[in-house]
């Protein structure tokens, strides 16, 4: 600003004159300088400045008639310059001059700005300037001043600033030196420029160069040619393309990648990289393509668009990646997969074989011993025929683990989906092992929560295989305590269930590092293990697998001492429900004389849901005692279920004992007895038992045989047994007091055997000794059932099966019963395609002949007129023959 008193310049760019401070217009004193130049160079004085004025005063006159004019130009100036300050502003550029004279410096608004710093804190001087930068940065722009004002040159450098919030941003910063009359550099003059996203750019653009330069898949852009189907020609290729096909960057510039295609390509893969350029979409197969010598390689190709910044497509890049090495350990481990699945196959046929070959001896061994089994014999023989009995089920047990697995390698195992009585199969499985845990003193008991459905569907022999294989182990690594099947579920969906079933018991146990091992081929905890108790050590392993395959998992919880539990779980279909027949027994007075807690606090739950009021005891002293009671207080107990094998319970003497003390007359006697005790009903029902429960975990025997009781006939009436021979009304029809059987059957011990189970059973048995005969045999005469082996001479079992089918009239509609060594699932399905109605595996057991003649002689003759109205149709298998 102009001092006090003095005039104020005017709006063109003024010239101030020192020392009377003269304000002369610059376009005036422009003209005037070439006059003005010798008195400068003397020093001013007015006295020199009016001489000066005086001699250019006719230039000076004429200049004076344009400054109008010469204002108007002023102002055009003015303007630009405004114009170039906001391009400075909106490009983010300040100034900056420095003074090398004194070392001021001074910075524009917008420098400051970029450097993030307030006015308060704008350096002064170049110092200033260099230690508000971060090291780095601060050497480089004094590198850059230095090398600029010793080669008066312009320079230009980047540097880095640091703002108040910490972050760093790239500033440009450039100048150049301005020197005197005698080349003395006296200032430096400069601008300075935010790059930071520009900066920011080039890095990501020049990291992604890097990348695509050095990546090791091939990379190919081609600019986009919508009339050209393979993209359009290309426009670059990174140095791996090179290496992978040996074509060079040069060499395939504006040429179409469809010189890489093999002829033999897959049509297929090429057209859905052709819709994806049309369609402008990504896509990724794989093709046969080939290389500059002409050799070929499987390649990886990934094809996406490029697109402007209107969104139209305007490039493709296609990534190549070799995977001939990958494709070729493919294809090796397809023909390695294919040839061990056909040595399974060729292992698991001959295991059948094998199988065939052994379960037929086997038959005449296990059948024989339990017929001797059932004949008078020193304690001293019955031993020997007992170990024989336990050494073949071995045996038996061990060929059919090894079969399964040989199966499951295989990949033969299927599975049979049918609805089942899920609470029967629980309380079955537990009723196998039940003489053995007994046996060595342990507790057994079933328990089943309310949310478990008595109905799913699922494949109820591979189930049933699964618990028992826990089960065994359970009693086998058991030497006191308990063995229970727990069973629980949740509802999935309206049709789902989840269910869970353990296997609990207080054996051994498993280490914690062990608890993976036991589900593996040929293993147990320890090897001392496997020695000690015997087994394949495939148990597991087939049971894993099994679960597997039904979708389901099996986990272990253990620890050394304290036993352990298996918990299989399901996610099963519900099947309809089918109501379970039970006793009324509101208001009755039950009493258990049980010596086992488990078994005894299963079988109170089981009475207590069905309204009993139940005691339980466990010895017998204690239930005769409560029985005394009761009968004193007048409310004698209605039953009393005493165990028949207990070291507290003596059923024999307790029995007497009732008897004695007349406490029979209003109390019915029920014997729990094991399943390997069904003969010797006779001597119970002598000693005042009303009936008796063969298999006491399951809970239909149970209603049974306390229906029996409670409703017991007058004394001296002869009650029937509860249990298997006491079949409900809704099982089969009674058989013929000697059925007609036709025994198909090539193999002399087989046959003999047959014939004596049948003969001990009550039927009438004629003799078959290959297919062709069977079918004469059952043209001529009419037979209740046949008992048809598979494997014989002359004609097989299954195009026996066939002609008998095809006889006229009732002959083809007799039920054919596969009695067979062929134990395999496909085995059992080729039987009832061939038209059988059922199957039995050898061993064949009295028991499972007795099913069959129950099963199928009682509905002969109603069989026989529903296969009349069917034309001659060939029956189809009912469900129970199936499962």
């Amino acid at each position: 600003m102009p001092a006090a008193g003095e005039a104020e310049p005017s709006e063109a760019l003024d010239l101030r004159l020192p020392p009377d401070r003269a304000v002369v217009p610059a376009a005036i004193a422009a003209a005037a300088l070439p006059v003005l130049a010798a008195t400068v160079a003397g020093g001013w004085s007015p006295r020199a400045t009016t001489a000066a004025l005086a001699a250019s005063l006719p230039v000076l006159l004429l200049l004076l008639a344009g400054a109008r004019r010469a204002r108007r130009l002023v102002a055009v100036l003015r303007a630009d310059i405004d114009r170039v300050e906001a391009a400075k502003r909106l490009a983010h550029i300040g100034s900056w001059t420095l003074d090398l004279g004194d070392g001021a410096l001074q910075w524009s608004p917008a420098t400051a700005t970029i450097h993030d710093l307030p006015p308060e804190r704008v350096p002064a001087t170049l110092d200033a300037w260099l230690a508000a930068l971060p090291e780095a940065g601060g050497t480089a722009l004094r590198t850059a001043l230095e090398d600029a004002i010793e080669e008066r040159r312009l320079f230009s450098t980047e540097i880095s600033v640091q703002g108040r919030d910490g972050d760093l941003r790239r500033v440009w910063v450039g100048g150049e030196p301005r020197t005197d009359g005698t080349g003395r550099v006296r200032a430096l003059v400069g601008a300075v420029q935010d790059v930071t996203e520009q900066w920011r750019t080039d890095e990501r653009l020049r990291l992604l160069t890097s990348v695509v330069v050095n990546l090791n898949d091939a990379v190919l852009v081609q600019a986009a040619d919508p009339s050209d189907p393979s993209g359009g020609p290309i426009v670059y290729a990174n140095a791996a393309f090179t290496r992978l096909t040996g074509w060079p960057e040069d060499a395939v510039m504006g040429r179409s990648p469809t010189f890489l295609r093999d002829p033999e390509a897959d049509p297929l893969m090429l057209a859905i990289v052709h819709r994806a350029l049309e369609a402008g979409t990504r896509a990724r197969v794989e093709v046969l393509q080939r290389r500059r010598d002409g050799s070929r390689l499987w390649v990886e190709q990934g094809v996406a668009p490029i697109r402007d910044d209107r969104g139209e497509v305007s490039h493709w890049v296609t990534v190549l990646r070799d995977v001939t090495a990958r494709r070729a350990a493919e294809a090796e481990l397809v023909e390695a997969k294919e040839a061990a699945e056909a040595g399974a196959r060729t292992k698991s046929d001959f295991l059948a074989n094998m199988s065939h070959e052994i379960r037929t001896p086997m038959n005449g061994v296990m059948g024989m011993t339990a017929l001797l089994l059932e004949t008078e014999l020193t304690p001293e023989q019955r031993d020997f025929a007992e170990t024989i009995r336990k050494s073949a089920t071995s045996l038996l047990s061990i060929i059919n683990d090894v079969l399964d697995i040989s199966k499951i390698e295989a990949g033969r195992l299927v599975l049979d989906r049918q609805p089942f009585a899920l609470h029967d199969l629980l309380e079955e499985v537990a009723e196998v092992v039940l003489p053995d845990a007994h046996a060595k003193g342990l507790d057994v008991a079933v328990e089943i929560a309310p949310a478990v459905p008595a109905r799913v569907v699922a494949d109820e022999g591979r189930l049933r295989q699964v618990l028992l294989n826990l089960l065994g182990n359970a009693v086998k690594f058991t030497a006191r305590g308990h063995v229970t099947v727990e069973a629980a579920a949740e509802r999935v969906g309206a049709t789902e269930v989840a269910l869970a079933v353990t296997v609990a018991d207080t054996g051994i146990g498993i280490s914690a590092d062990k608890l993976e091992a036991v589900f593996d081929k040929f293993t147990q905890a320890e090897a001392s293990t496997t020695r000690r108790f015997g087994g394949t050590g495939l148990g597991l392993t087939i049971s894993r697998e099994l679960v597997r395959r039904m979708g389901g998992t099996i986990e272990v919880r253990s620890a050394v001492g304290e036993g352990s539990r298996f918990t299989v779980a399901l996610t099963l279909p519900v099947a309809d429900e089918v109501p379970l027949p039970a006793p009324r027994l509101a208001g009755r007075r039950v009493l258990l004389a049980v010596p086992f807690p488990r078994e005894a606090a299963m079988l109170r739950g089981r009475l207590e849901r069905l309204g009993a009021e139940v005691a339980v005891e466990e010895s017998g002293a204690l239930a005769l005692a409560a029985l005394r009671r009761a009968h004193a207080a007048g409310r004698p107990f209605d039953a009393v279920l005493v165990h028949s094998r207990g070291a507290t319970v003596d059923a024999v003497t307790f029995a007497r004992q009732v008897a004695d003390e007349g406490l029979r007359e209003a109390t019915a006697l029920v014997v729990l007895r094991a399943t390997d005790e069904r003969r010797g009903w006779e001597r119970w029902q002598r000693l005042g038992y009303a009936a008796q429960v063969t298999r006491r975990l399951r809970r239909a025997d149970l209603w049974r045989a306390l229906d029996q009781a409670l409703a017991r006939p007058a004394e001296g009436a002869t009650p029937a047994p509860a249990g298997p021979a006491a079949a409900p009304a809704a099982g089969p029809a009674p058989r013929a007091a000697s059925p007609a059987v036709l025994l198909v059957e090539d193999h002399p011990v087989n046959q003999k055997l047959a014939v004596l189970l049948l003969t001990k059973l009550g039927c009438e048995v004629a003799i078959a000794e290959d297919g062709r005969a069977a079918v004469e045999q059952a043209q001529a005469r009419r037979f209740d059932v046949v008992f048809m082996d598979c494997q014989m001479p002359v004609m097989d079992g299954f195009e026996a099966t066939r002609a008998i089918r095809a006889l006229p009239g009732d002959a083809a509609h007799v039920p054919v019963v596969a009695m067979t060594a062929n134990a395999m699932a496909e085995d059992r399905a080729r039987c009832l395609a061939a038209g059988m109605d059922d199957y039995i595996a050898k061993p064949v057991t009295p028991a499972a002949i007795r099913a069959a003649l129950d099963q199928w002689v009682g509905r002969r003759s109603g069989e026989a007129a529903r296969h009349d109205d069917a034309a001659g149709a060939p029956p189809a298998p009912a469900a129970s023959a199936i499962a």
